[in-house]
């Protein structure tokens, strides 16, 4: 989770799909989009070709602007990490 008390935010993993399954250029362009970002990075991809995702290090902050400018094609959410019991 991000740290409220750090005025910059902490990185948190979030999960990017695009919302149609026969565009993927979005996710493209999101990436583009990642570069020009400090401390952004692609932690993995995965998906099927035609149905690709990105899991992703991000503050919350910078999520934020990107659902903003993405939200409409990508799906951008924070990805629930597991913990063993």
């Amino acid at each position: 989770m991000t740290d409220s008390s750090n005025p910059t935010g902490s990185s948190d993993e979030f999960i990017v799909a695009g919302r149609s399954t026969s565009d993927t250029s979005h996710l493209s362009a999101f990436e583009d989009a990642l570069k020009g970002i400090a401390g952004a990075s692609i932690i993995a991809r995965g998906g099927r070709p035609d149905q690709p995702h990105l899991v992703v290090n991000l503050t919350s902050r910078d999520a934020e602007q990107l659902k903003s400018r993405f939200g409409t094609a990508l799906i951008i959410e924070r990805n629930a990490k597991l913990s063993p019991f």
